[in-house]
């Protein structure tokens, strides 16, 4: 039993391994077989893919088109809206900005007003002023005035005569000098220059004097230029005194000149009446 069992196994293996043999050749060709039927099937699948594809390209490519197309203009829209927000935004911003500029002329303006206002209230106020101080600066000047006109006419009245008393007695000692039979044609012509200058010295002091009485008291503008051709009238009158007092003191040498000669003849007749 065991032998056959050990003769029935080996034997079993053969038979197998004959078969294998047998039907591998057969199994490999319905292998090949099978591999080029998939092959082709697919292939016509990928043809027919492909046809398809080619087929619908076009609507494809149109459908691209249009959704690009779309994106395109839905960009555009939203660009254009975004601009226009901002166009918005802006002339909102640029008609604020003008209202505030308009806000900030106008009170510009009105302060600029309320300025020249203020200005021209300082204006009236500092030329009421200076009309004031005007007034009172001639008033003070004619009061001025008047006291040199009293002053200068005091003091001329009191120089001319003072002058007049020496020119009487002057001219008093020239006569009694001629009739001693001294030459007074030098000292006469002396003398008369100095009556000529005191009588213009004394038309000057009357002329100053009256120029300084008549002094406007309401006019500031002419009176400054008045008062100060009162004042060269008094300092000329001045002048002309003094001129007038020279030629005195002039007229006076001569006479002290004329009586020491006249001294020295009547001392040489005496001294060659005592001495034949």
């Amino acid at each position: 039993m065991l032998l056959k069992r050990e003769l029935f196994f080996p034997g079993i293996v053969t038979v197998a391994l004959i078969m294998v043999v047998v039907a591998a050749p057969a199994q490999a060709q319905f292998g090949t077989t099978r591999l080029d039927t998939s092959r082709e099937n697919t292939l016509d699948r990928s043809r027919t893919e492909i046809d398809a594809s080619r087929q619908d390209a076009p609507a494809i490519r149109q459908q691209r088109q249009t959704d690009f197309q779309q994106e395109v203009d839905a960009r555009r829209t939203e660009q254009q809206s975004n601009l226009e927000n901002r166009q918005t935004q802006f002339d909102t911003r640029q008609t604020d900005r003008q209202a505030e500029s308009q806000a900030r002329q106008a009170d510009l303006e009105s302060r600029r007003a309320e300025l020249e206002d203020r200005r021209q209230e300082l204006k009236t106020e500092a030329e009421a002023k200076k009309e004031e101080v005007r007034q009172q600066q001639a008033k003070k000047r004619a009061e001025v005035a008047a006291a040199h006109a009293q002053r200068v006419s005091t003091r001329f009245n009191a120089y001319f005569s003072r002058l007049n008393n020496i020119m009487t007695k002057i001219q008093s000692r020239i006569d009694k000098l001629e009739g001693q039979g001294v030459d007074v044609t030098r000292i006469q012509a002396k003398f008369d220059d100095a009556l000529a200058r005191l009588e213009a010295a004394r038309s000057l002091g009357e002329e100053a004097t009256n120029s300084f009485s008549s002094l406007p008291v309401d006019d500031f503008d002419t009176q400054k230029d008045h008062f100060e051709s009162a004042r060269t009238t008094a300092l000329e009158a001045r002048e002309a005194f003094r001129a007038a007092l020279q030629s005195m003191r002039e007229t006076v040498e001569l006479i002290g000149i004329a009586i020491g000669n006249a001294q020295r003849t009547r001392g040489n007749s005496t001294g060659a009446t005592l001495n034949p």
